[in-house]
């Protein structure tokens, strides 16, 4: 069961950064206010493009390599989104395993921000509705 789990988490995990187009990803400027929103897709994205890095630099759709960010992400995705499912499991564990332990407090310091900032742009959509 275990080694099932672990084959279908990597099968899944693969296609998942392939999954990310040129035409379909502009920057991290307009994901980031669709993240912060819950926007499954702009989550996973922005989290692929922060763990690889995306474009060049001076395009507008460029973002550079920042794995501490990209693993904060992959860590929202599973704390936040009703969507994750065991490919994100699995791209956070893969992910996060890039990241010094030493800079382990760094990503939660992220998370923790993020999930603040969700929250409080959650309460000001529900009290405009």
């Amino acid at each position: 069961m275990i080694k099932k789990l672990i084959l279908a988490t990597i099968v899944v995990a693969s296609f998942s950064g392939h999954a990310v187009s040129a035409e379909e990803f502009p920057g991290a400027l307009s994901l980031l206010p669709k993240a912060l929103a819950g926007d499954y897709i702009s989550q996973r994205n922005l989290a692929y493009a922060y763990m690889n890095g995306w474009g060049k630099e001076g395009d507008g759709s460029y973002i550079p390599k920042d794995q501490i960010s990209g693993c904060a992400w992959r860590k929202l995705i599973l704390l936040t989104n009703k969507n994750a499912d065991i490919g994100d499991a699995g791209n956070e564990s893969i992910d996060c395993s890039k990241i010094h332990p030493t800079d382990n407090a760094k990503v939660w310091e992220k998370v923790h921000a993020g999930i603040q900032l969700m929250s409080k742009l959650n309460d000001i959509n529900n009290k405009g509705h």
